[in-house]
């Protein structure tokens, strides 16, 4: 699990590269935008290259990596259905209860600890 913080508005200077990690399966970005999450993309790493297809992504690396930037996000939140077909979750349209991400999540990523999430504080 990784995260990524940026201003929100406008482009992000900050990205991530999403690459393939040995032994993990899916590959989860907490995202924020001025100190306050925004989303969690969960990504199969066994499925990067039609998510990158998807994309628009013709660089010959698309199997095992992708850059997340801005238009990554909005593409994967704004078209969930699309993105989920191909293995992608987001989890921003989550209903959660408290500070906490579901546990579920948790499991799903490999990592024990809850990840401390606050909607709009």
């Amino acid at each position: 699990m990784r995260s990524l913080s940026n201003p929100s508005g406008g482009a992000w200077p900050n990205e991530n590269t999403v690459q393939e990690i040995p032994g993990v399966a899916w590959y989860a970005l907490v995202l924020t935008e001025d100190f306050t999450a925004i989303g969690v993309a969960m990504l199969p790493l066994d499925r990067l290259a039609p998510i990158a297809a998807a994309l628009g992504k013709k660089h010959g690396t698309t199997d095992t990596t992708l850059q997340f930037a801005r238009v990554i996000w909005l593409a994967i939140r704004d078209d969930p259905d699309r993105f989920r077909a191909l293995g992608a979750r987001d989890l921003s349209r989550l209903t959660l209860k408290g500070d906490v991400v579901a546990a579920g999540m948790t499991r799903a990523v490999g990592c024990s600890p809850a990840i401390p999430y606050r909607r709009g504080t």
